[in-house]
């Protein structure tokens, strides 16, 4: 199989996030937690707003200082882990951006002196109030969590944001923008907001753990173990329903699969033998008919996700660091 180094997107790829154009656009991640197959719904529907022109240029904050909530993350695995997400969403993922380190923006005085002048208008127990289950810190790094969370906001404002991309779990957070002085706000924001990727149990990803994300640095048997419990109901069910975890298997497909090759997928049916599938939609429809099974799918996607993988560590070049290979071997030195 051969493996795309940028998406191609389809309608299918693409929510109704809002209809202006040539706006700045703002996405900020923490890397703290390996990659995962979580991000890559999130990449391509920015791609998309790029290609349509429903963001005109692009921002991309690696918050590092956020990262090092975590008590084991030293600000040196902190800077090596920063390393790796941009590698992996600029040539790994072809998002097109203008990234920035979290700490070289946020230590600067002109950064601090606006986050003094926030926090006691603010207050942190209105921070308290906003803060998503998944990004809850206790003990004695709470108080530093908060802090966080009003930079967060504060980003856009200093990188000049119109449009901040997240997930819908972030609306609150950004609902704090409500309570900025005018004479720090550089006009109106808006916000694309996106539903919430799933982990294999059908959880947040805000909300999982290593051992529920399919990593892009897992063995073969850590990807099929967490491929075969992935909710996956049969047939016409697919999808549909109450059930907030909707198809897992088809989610995998859809955004992990299908757009970052040009070439048919093969899935070899225990029943029909070897199908073939040039688009998501004739996978979905074969899939709800029961022309496919999920236990076939399944052991398909592993296959599939193994070459990828493999596809998109080559891309990255240097950036693969501690997750993949030792620290010392990061910048090509041992």
């Amino acid at each position: 199989m051969k493996w795309r180094a940028s998406p191609c997107c389809s309608p299918e790829h693409i929510e109704d996030l809002g209809r202006a154009t040539g706006l700045h656009g703002m996405w900020g991640v923490a890397p703290r937690a390996p990659i995962h197959i979580g991000y890559d719904r999130l990449v391509i529907q920015q791609i998309a707003m790029l290609e349509q022109g429903r963001i005109g240029r692009h921002s991309v904050l690696l918050a590092d200082l956020h990262a090092q909530l975590d008590p084991i993350l030293s600000a040196e695995e902190a800077k090596r882990r920063t390393k790796y997400y941009q590698a992996f969403f600029e040539y790994g993922c072809g998002l097109k951006a203008s990234y920035f380190i979290g700490s070289e923006i946020q230590q600067s005085p002109e950064y601090v002196g606006k986050l003094y002048q926030l926090l006691p208008r603010i207050g942190l127990a209105a921070v308290r109030d906003v803060v998503p289950a998944g990004m809850r810190v206790r003990g004695q790094r709470e108080t530093l969590s908060l802090v966080h969370i009003v930079m967060q906001c504060l980003d856009a404002i200093v990188l000049g944001a119109d449009l901040v991309y997240a997930e819908r779990s972030q609306d609150k957070v950004y609902s704090l923008l409500q309570l900025f002085p005018d004479r720090l706000m550089n006009g109106q924001v808006q916000f694309a907001y996106t539903a919430s990727s799933r982990d294999v149990k059908g959880r947040p990803l805000a909300e999982s753990s290593r051992a529920t994300r399919i990593s892009f640095h897992d063995s073969e048997d850590e990807i099929r173990g967490k491929v075969r419990v992935m909710y996956a109901p049969l047939g016409s069910t697919a999808g549909e329903g109450q059930d907030p975890r909707s198809n897992l298997l088809l989610d995998a497909y859809k955004w992990s699969v299908f757009p970052w090759t040009n070439e048919p997928v093969r899935v070899n049916s225990s029943q029909l033998g070897e199908r073939s599938f040039t688009s998501f939609t004739a996978f979905h429809d074969a899939y709800c008919q029961e022309e496919i099974h999920p236990a076939d799918c399944k052991e398909t996607l592993v296959k599939l996700l193994l070459s990828r993988f493999s596809f998109v560590l080559s891309c990255m070049g240097s950036g693969v660091c501690a997750w993949v290979r030792p620290a010392t071997q990061i910048d090509g030195t041992s």
